[in-house]
């Protein structure tokens, strides 16, 4: 689970950063799709 800061930021935790091998400067798309939120490396 992650909080988003007033200025609309969170932290993706290192277990989910590890696994999908997320690092500093990668680009994230933000998808609606039906009604869901997922989140893809661009």
């Amino acid at each position: 689970m992650a909080k988003v800061t007033p200025k609309g930021s969170t932290t993706i935790p290192v277990a989910v950063r590890e696994k999908f091998k997320i690092g500093s400067g990668d680009s994230l798309l933000f998808i609606d799709k039906d009604g869901e939120l997922v989140v893809k490396k661009a």
